[in-house]
């Protein structure tokens, strides 16, 4: 896949959850991942304006291993635990998930979480 850019920012909060979490390597990296995935969209950060202002996103694993993840691997477990520790922790996400067939990932932001990364001053 194609980017139109590479680079992206984060807030100084966003740096100090990352901080404060204690994420392993592969978490923080798909959390990255998510984050300059949803950089590239369309809307990229919006205000969230309720369900208007986010909607459900989805990667192929195929495009994660594009962006780093190991590639020797034809399945999809390489994501599991980093899926769970992001799940576990409240206001980053409304929903993110493995696809039952294993070949994508689903996510949706929370309103929180938009918030934060809308004002980069804080």
């Amino acid at each position: 896949m194609h980017y139109t850019h590479t680079k992206f920012r984060i807030s100084a909060y966003v740096a100090e959850i990352i901080k404060m979490a204690g994420f392993s390597a592969a978490t923080a990296k798909l959390f990255l991942a998510l984050i300059f995935l949803q950089d590239q969209t369309e809307e990229g950060w919006p205000m969230f304006e309720g369900d208007e202002g986010s909607q459900y996103h989805f990667v192929l694993v195929a495009e994660l291993r594009e962006l780093g993840f190991p590639s020797k691997t034809r399945s999809s477990r390489f994501l599991r635990r980093p899926v769970a520790d992001l799940v576990a922790i409240p206001g980053i996400f409304d929903h993110l998930a493995i696809a039952p067939n294993g070949r994508y990932l689903t996510w949706r932001f929370s309103e929180n979480f938009f918030d934060v990364m809308a004002d980069m001053d804080v």
